[in-house]
């Protein structure tokens, strides 16, 4: 897939960036979500790139007994774990676990298929055909049925980008912001009656060189040929300051059917 990075479909280095963002930052991007989708007990509910489940366990409580969640992931990995943790929270009968890549839709999604919430986190912009899963979701999706999908605003981890871009000639991931803030917005509009943008900045401040290294090797940007120069310059900062802070900058989009 075009828009896909090096660590987007490890499962350890997205374990890893979960973990810093709930270690170093300071709000949960979980309620922030939730919110926009307002999912009420008894909803049905399609998440698209479900990962190892960060917003499925959360999702798979709210919606009770009555109601469900089909939950779609490429990686085999990432689906493992999620469902190992469904079967020890007890919620395995309210999720429906589909090992797919988001462009299949016709191994998701069935002609008896509705759902009252549909919603992308981090993984809307990894498909091809972004236009063709737009209109399926807006299908498959009941009367007044809502979809939030959100992901990097441009200015995402500014911060750290700019210490990587002074040690290192790996170009910036670009794909995934450029769609969040001009081609998935442009598409949603095109397809759904009601779009409203939203944001959420959440800061990670980081309490150590190796705390700050380890987040830099789990992301997009990591660059092996600059590995040491990367851990002088972390080194280098904590010389003077206590923390490094940067920050995650989200853009979101509430498609309203």
């Amino acid at each position: 897939m075009g828009r896909l990075g090096e660590l987007d479909t490890n499962t350890e280095a997205l374990t890893n960036r979960i973990n810093a963002h709930a270690a170093y930052g300071k709000r949960d991007l979980e309620e922030w979500v939730f919110a926009q989708l307002d999912v009420q007990p008894g909803h049905s509910i399609l998440e698209l790139g479900c990962g190892t489940g960060k917003q499925t366990i959360p999702l798979a409580r709210l919606v009770g007994n009555h109601g469900g969640i089909k939950a779609v992931d490429l990686a085999d990995d990432s689906i493992s774990i999620l469902r190992q943790q469904a079967e020890t929270n007890g919620l395995i009968g309210r999720i429906d676990l589909v090992n797919s890549s988001l462009d299949d839709t016709e191994n998701y999604l069935s002609e008896a298929d509705a759902f009252d919430r549909a919603v992308a986190c981090y993984s809307i912009y990894y498909a091809n055909e972004p236009a063709k899963l737009f209109a399926a979701v807006h299908s498959k999706l009941n009367m007044d049925g809502r979809f939030f999908f959100c992901g990097p605003a441009r200015m995402n981890n500014s911060e750290l980008k700019a210490l990587h871009q002074r040690v290192s000639d790996k170009r910036l991931p670009i794909a995934a912001t450029s769609f969040m803030e001009d081609e998935g917005l442009k598409l949603a509009k095109e397809c759904f009656s009601r779009v409203i943008v939203t944001s959420f900045i959440n800061p990670l401040s980081f309490s150590s060189a190796d705390a700050l290294y380890d987040y830099w090797r789990s992301h997009n940007l990591y660059d092996p040929g600059s590995d040491s120069r990367f851990k002088d310059a972390a080194n280098s900062h904590f010389i003077d300051h206590d923390v490094f802070v940067t920050n995650k900058r989200v853009c979101g989009a509430l498609a309203i059917k």
